[in-house]
Protein backbone atom coordinates (compact mmCIF):
# COMPACT_ATOMS: atom_id res chain seq x y z
CA UNK A 1 0.00 0.00 0.00
CA UNK A 2 0.87 3.47 -0.03
CA UNK A 3 2.25 5.29 2.67
CA UNK A 4 2.49 8.95 3.11
CA UNK A 5 4.14 10.28 6.15
CA UNK A 6 3.41 14.27 6.11
CA UNK A 7 4.45 16.95 8.72
CA UNK A 8 3.37 20.50 8.60
CA UNK A 9 6.79 21.43 6.14
CA UNK A 10 7.83 18.53 4.77
CA UNK A 11 7.33 14.56 3.54
CA UNK A 12 8.51 12.25 5.91
CA UNK A 13 8.13 9.26 3.92
CA UNK A 14 6.05 8.99 0.53
CA UNK A 15 6.61 5.22 -0.52
CA UNK A 16 5.47 1.75 -0.33
CA UNK A 17 4.53 -0.33 2.46
CA UNK A 18 3.24 -3.60 3.58
CA UNK A 19 2.00 -2.72 7.24
CA UNK A 20 1.88 0.41 9.65
CA UNK A 21 1.30 -0.10 13.21
CA UNK A 22 0.20 3.24 14.43
CA UNK A 23 -1.27 3.55 18.25
CA UNK A 24 -3.98 5.62 18.29
CA UNK A 25 -6.70 7.18 21.18
CA UNK A 26 -8.79 3.69 20.77
CA UNK A 27 -6.30 1.34 21.10
CA UNK A 28 -2.83 0.10 19.01
CA UNK A 29 -3.62 -0.98 15.23
CA UNK A 30 -1.68 -2.70 12.36
CA UNK A 31 -3.02 -1.00 8.75
CA UNK A 32 -2.24 -3.56 6.07
CA UNK A 33 -3.21 -3.71 1.99
CA UNK A 34 -7.45 -3.06 1.19
CA UNK A 35 -8.05 -2.12 4.75
CA UNK A 36 -11.50 -0.13 5.46
CA UNK A 37 -11.18 3.58 4.97
CA UNK A 38 -10.64 4.70 8.23
CA UNK A 39 -9.89 8.19 10.36
CA UNK A 40 -8.22 8.41 13.61
CA UNK A 41 -7.04 10.69 16.38
CA UNK A 42 -2.72 9.15 16.77
CA UNK A 43 -1.76 9.21 20.55
CA UNK A 44 1.64 8.09 22.03
CA UNK A 45 3.82 5.61 21.02
CA UNK A 46 5.70 4.00 18.08
CA UNK A 47 4.32 4.20 14.46
CA UNK A 48 6.09 1.53 12.84
CA UNK A 49 6.43 0.71 9.15
CA UNK A 50 7.23 -2.62 7.56
CA UNK A 51 8.00 -3.33 3.94
CA UNK A 52 8.80 -6.99 2.05
CA UNK A 53 6.61 -8.90 5.09
CA UNK A 54 9.43 -9.64 6.88
CA UNK A 55 9.83 -8.15 10.50
CA UNK A 56 12.88 -5.96 9.58
CA UNK A 57 11.51 -2.44 10.72
CA UNK A 58 11.66 0.13 7.38
CA UNK A 59 11.11 2.99 9.94
CA UNK A 60 9.97 3.81 12.59
CA UNK A 61 9.16 7.46 14.30
CA UNK A 62 7.98 8.09 17.90
CA UNK A 63 4.97 10.19 19.14
CA UNK A 64 4.69 11.74 21.73
CA UNK A 65 1.70 14.32 24.18
CA UNK A 66 3.88 17.41 21.86
CA UNK A 67 2.44 15.84 18.48
CA UNK A 68 -0.90 16.12 17.51
CA UNK A 69 -1.61 13.84 14.43
CA UNK A 70 -4.33 11.77 12.29
CA UNK A 71 -4.70 9.15 9.94
CA UNK A 72 -6.56 8.52 6.90
CA UNK A 73 -7.06 5.66 4.78
CA UNK A 74 -8.91 5.77 1.67
CA UNK A 75 -8.26 3.65 -1.61
CA UNK A 76 -4.91 1.67 -0.15
CA UNK A 77 -3.43 5.29 0.86
CA UNK A 78 -2.58 5.59 4.10
CA UNK A 79 -1.68 9.13 5.34
CA UNK A 80 -0.50 10.38 8.21
CA UNK A 81 -0.37 14.08 9.34
CA UNK A 82 1.53 15.38 12.60
CA UNK A 83 1.36 18.49 13.87
CA UNK A 84 4.35 19.52 15.98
Amino acid sequence: MKFILKFPDKIGYNGEVDTVALPLASGNVVIGDNHEPFLGLLSDGSLIAKKNNSDEILFSFEITKKCNGIVSIKDNITEVLIEN
